[in-house]
């Protein structure tokens, strides 16, 4: 025994809390029954940031009664506390120490500590609850600080709290990152697996979010978060799978229906980045079905919304571009096709690139055209010699079908203005009649 405990004492000397530690489960094992071997491999322990183990050894020096425990004892236990996420239950066995040595400056330091902690903790809590992002951010950094002071793990609620921030932020590689090295060092810690899964499931990986989250399951059936988001992925995934088989068989009404079944169970929290990269790419699946619909409207507020949580999704550029040339809005669609291009380079073979070079190329030539002169009639639905009553009412009937206000496109709605503003003036259409008939003369002799 005598060789086992100056085996500890040496590596304590040296700071191998490992071989310290070893040392007196051995001594423990054989038959030890001393309090200090429990105190010094608790120690040992503390040091190696095994907090519940520790705990368990000072635990057994405090119920020993033929023992007097030092202060010290209560100090460490009060950091293990602490280092476990429960500050509250720390400042209990600090205070005890204090009231036994009011001096002690070890146990004075840990109750500021405490005490600070406590505060961000609150702050955190408040900020993250009324959606403030930046002021959450901050107390949360200033837990890490003070757990940083102490030298130890931060509990696994607080790490976590850094991977909900990521989340509501809609920072999907870094919340990704920083809950894998979470399980990297604690591998079944259950409330960062949920996140893990989350993650996979707000960025639209829902196989493997599936996967993950019956992991978390199996270590803990009865975890009610886990529960709920098994429940919410199997949900969604159906919702979605039957919306692409409506979609496959041209059912195009039914497919927008099944996808707003999808996202009506996924929701737009805040907390959850709005829906995350799962929400956009739904939206983006509507809007396409719309533009099938010829609803196209209704398919670029989808697509708005969708870039709104995906801002360079080539495919949602795509879409809308498609939206807006079946719109005729040219110049907008274009400008589309160019930012599809853009984000698309390093995803798209060279054949699908091309093609978009060749939408945009047809976009642009009628744009260019359109320049040259808008058929104010043809916006309007109107033959040339319509009635100035004629232009009246079409204005009506088009400006309330198209105003934004009532879901129409604001670009069209402004052209509708335009032609309006030009036909229902006898002097200003005869101005355009006379410039239309001109450019008229002026293209066919270009052909």
């Amino acid at each position: 025994m005598s060789s086992l405990w100056l085996q500890a004492c040496a590596a304590f000397r040296s700071e191998d809390w490992g071989t310290a530690a070893s040392s007196l489960t051995k001594a423990i094992d054989a038959g030890a029954q001393d309090a200090h071997f429990f105190e010094k491999r608790g120690q040992a322990r503390l040091k190696m940031g095994q907090h519940e183990c520790a705990l368990g050894d000072f635990g057994v020096v405090m119920a020993r009664k033929d023992y007097k425990a030092p202060t010290s004892i209560l100090v460490d236990v009060a950091r293990c506390r602490f280092h476990l996420g429960s500050p509250t239950s720390a400042l209990i066995a600090v205070r005890e120490a204090i009231s036994m040595e009011p001096t002690h400056s070890g146990a004075k330091t840990l109750r500021h500590r405490i005490h600070e902690l406590q505060g961000h903790m609150e702050t955190y809590r408040g900020a993250f609850s009324r959606r403030h992002w930046h002021m959450a951010r901050s107390s949360f950094e200033s837990c890490l600080t003070i757990y940083n002071q102490e030298e130890g793990h931060t509990p696994i609620e607080i790490s976590c709290w850094g991977v909900q921030l990521y989340i509501a932020e809609r920072k999907w590689d870094n919340a990704l990152t920083k809950v894998t090295d979470i399980l990297r060092s604690r591998s079944s810690a259950v409330e960062a697996m949920v996140l893990h899964a989350r993650i996979l499931f707000l960025t639209a990986k829902l196989l493997e979010a599936r996967k993950k989250v019956l992991d978390a399951l199996k270590l803990d059936p009865d975890n009610d978060d886990a529960r709920k988001l098994f429940s919410r992925i199997k949900g969604v995934d159906r919702y979605k799978e039957h919306g692409n088989e409506s979609f496959r068989d041209a059912q195009w009404s039914d497919a927008v229906v099944w996808w707003e079944e999808a996202l009506l169970l996924l929701g737009e929290d805040e907390e959850e980045g709005g829906g995350g990269l799962l929400r956009a790419r739904l939206l983006l699946n509507q809007a396409t079905a719309n533009l099938k619909l010829k609803q196209c409207a209704e398919g670029i507020r989808h697509v708005d919304a969708s870039l709104v949580l995906d801002a360079s999704y080539y495919k949602a550029f795509r879409t809308r571009a498609r939206l807006h040339y079946e719109l005729e809005l040219y110049e907008k669609a274009a400008e589309d096709f160019k930012a599809a291009i853009q984000y698309g380079t390093s995803e798209l073979n060279a054949r699908d690139l091309r093609a978009l070079g060749d939408e945009l190329a047809r976009a642009e030539l009628k744009a260019q055209r359109e320049k040259k002169g808008k058929d104010y009639y043809k916006i309007l639905g109107l033959s040339r010699n319509c009635t100035q009553a004629e232009i009246k009412k079409a204005y009506h009937l088009l400006s309330l079908k198209h105003h934004p206000d009532k879901g129409g496109v604001e670009e069209q709605f402004k052209l509708i203005v335009e032609a309006y503003s030009i036909l229902s003036d006898n002097d200003e259409r005869r101005k355009y009649e006379r410039k239309s008939s001109s450019n008229r003369d002026d293209y066919e002799d270009a052909q």
